[in-house]
């Protein structure tokens, strides 16, 4: 018996134990295409009377609305159009600014007229589908200014700012 106990005994000490685990990792890529964006046109109102609004229309005659050119990458169809848009300009020199207002847009393929168009929702973001304008998009941007009889004779200006990323 007691040959039998200790043959146990030795048997508990020298059985391995065997103990398992597991855990998982992620394998992650991102992959981003080129987007290049160009500000090819000013938005210009040119001389405008002291007591009177100017608006410059989306797709203005006379190529005075603001217009950017946007080339997407391959592999990127649904990309965010971010805009920032004053809502008056500055007076070069010291003086009130000339409001700035009613933003409207319009886009389309390069070298087309435009195919969609509309005024600025509130928070000045599109989320466009590129690949119905052949990964190449002309943007044009129009507005109206308003003089009050605070605005001095001058010149005013503003920045208008277009940030395209992947959505």
């Amino acid at each position: 018996m007691k040959k039998l106990v200790l043959f146990l005994f030795t048997l508990l000490f020298f059985i391995p134990v065997f103990s398992s685990d597991q855990d998982n990792i992620a394998a992650t890529a991102k992959i981003t295409g080129e987007i290049t964006v160009i500000g090819e046109r000013d938005l210009s109102f040119g001389i405008i009377p002291f007591d009177d609004s100017t608006t410059i229309t989306y797709n203005d005659t006379e190529d005075r609305s603001g217009k950017f050119n946007v080339l997407i990458g391959p592999g990127r169809p649904h990309v965010l159009f971010s805009f920032s848009l004053p809502t008056e300009l500055d007076y070069i020199g010291d003086g009130d600014g000339l409001e700035v207002s009613n933003w409207t847009y319009g886009y389309g393929q390069t070298g087309l007229a435009p195919t969609i168009s509309g005024p600025f929702p509130a928070s000045y973001d599109f989320t466009i589908n590129m690949a119905d304008f052949g990964r190449n998009l002309d943007f044009y941007i129009g507005a109206t200014v308003t003089p009050n009889p605070d605005n001095l004779v001058g010149e005013y200006e503003g920045i208008i700012t277009l940030v395209v990323e992947n959505n």
